[in-house]
């Protein structure tokens, strides 16, 4: 693309997403319990690559997704590396408009564009900050480039972690010790999601994950039941996720 279509392109992006009063609110992000069903996938890719072009600050160009390009308008957060309200486009369509009062990490690490299927069924994740339970990501379901889901889930996990060949997604939130220098925990289960054609709830290896770390299964849920903390186990989980 050239440097005037971009000039086009980017004006464009900040006219809409800063003056746009129709806003998109996020979805529900029900759990199911449902068993999950394994699609043949075709292609698996995510784009790693961010550019941070001069023009400003404050746009992104995070990807491809087959050959429309990923761009993400936001706000910044004077005096730091954080940004707000972004939106994020499909070439000049405005897929989505961040409402709430998260802040967001900016960065290749950051966001991923992941597509399925010939790029049919994609997701495009984005990092909120979060210093006490863990950072999350926001997860945009994509098909045929209309948003059709959104969800947070924590980042901890993005493997095939049970080489079915789709990715996992999600983990757990940062638990304390109830004591200090003690051997135990409070109950604070996984909680994985498996990204194909959709994005759903992974019972089975959000169960297999907490009963590795924990030795038992209590739940979806987190409670206030202390239990023996082993490190031992704790290593086991990961070396499964990382």
């Amino acid at each position: 693309m050239k440097l005037k279509e971009f000039i086009i392109v980017f004006s464009f992006i900040v006219i809409s997403c800063f003056n746009n009063n129709n806003k998109i609110t996020f979805s529900e992000n029900n759990i199911t319990n449902e068993s999950d069903s394994v699609v043949y996938i075709e292609e698996i890719f995510i784009e790693e690559k961010i550019d941070i072009y001069f023009l400003y600050k404050n746009i992104f160009f995070a990807g491809l997704l087959g050959n429309d390009s990923v761009f993400i308008a936001t706000n910044i957060k004077e005096d730091s590396l954080m940004y707000f309200e972004p939106c994020v486009y499909i070439g000049k369509t405005m897929l989505y408009q961040d409402t709430s009062l998260g802040v967001f990490k900016i960065d290749s690490s950051n966001v991923k564009i992941i597509s399925i299927n010939n790029v049919k069924y994609s997701f495009i994740l984005l990092t909120v900050f979060d210093p006490v339970g863990g950072d999350e990501w926001l997860v945009l379901q994509v098909k045929n480039n209309h948003l059709t889901k959104t969800g947070t889930v924590r980042k901890k996990i993005l493997k095939d972690i049970d080489n079915d060949g789709f990715l996992e997604i999600g983990g757990r939130e940062l638990s304390e010790a109830p004591c200090f220098r003690c051997d135990s925990s409070y109950y604070v289960p996984y909680q994985i999601f498996k990204l194909n054609e959709t994005f759903d709830f992974d019972s089975i290896n959000s169960e297999k994950l907490t009963m590795m770390l924990y030795d038992t299964f209590l739940g979806f849920e987190y409670n206030d039941t202390i239990l023996h903390f082993s490190m031992e186990r704790y290593n086991s989980v990961l070396e499964l996720i990382e």
